[in-house]
């Protein structure tokens, strides 16, 4: 999965192993944005999905089928509990996550997801200097798989020695 981008349904967000900032271009995966047309970028947490209402029902069904049928009962239970354990494992992993929310002037909105929340700081560090100072005109990597730097920019070095 670290080369794939992946796209939470519900909430349309994007996970990738790569940015990748040019000049004054951001790429994203086949995506190049300006820096100067980002009207604001923002971090927050991810929300967990819904409880599975499957799940809940063939639950309490099987619950309720006890009397009936012991083995109708359980298979219920137990695949209403596999619905409810793959939502709760799904919570657990978002829990990790954040995503960075990048809105340009034209007010289309790019979530990339990001499972390391210092390095969410580093790069929102890194873009906040790049478009507040044009000095920094170089290349730059964000490896999000590897959660590194690369690249010609002067600011490498002071992403490298966050602590």
């Amino acid at each position: 999965m670290a080369d794939q981008v992946k796209i939470f349904p519900q909430q349309k967000k994007i996970k990738t192993r790569f940015l990748k900032i040019d000049g004054n271009c951001l790429e994203i995966e086949n995506t190049c944005l300006q820096l100067s047309n980002i009207s604001l970028f923002s971090k927050a947490d991810i929300a967990p999905e819904p409880i599975p209402r499957i799940g809940v029902i063939l639950l309490l069904a099987g619950l309720v089928l006890f009397a009936l049928n012991t083995l109708i009962a359980l298979l219920a239970i137990i695949i209403g509990g596999g619905f409810l354990f793959m939502w709760y494992q799904s919570c657990e992993e978002r829990k990790e996550m954040k995503v960075l929310t990048i809105v340009t002037n034209s007010g289309n909105r790019f979530p990339i997801v990001f499972r390391d929340q210092v390095f969410l700081d580093q790069v929102v560090y890194a873009m906040t200097e790049i478009i507040r100072n044009p000095d920094y005109k170089q290349e730059i990597n964000f490896n999000l798989g590897e959660l590194s730097f690369s690249g010609s920019s002067s600011l490498i070095n002071t992403l490298n020695d966050w602590k």
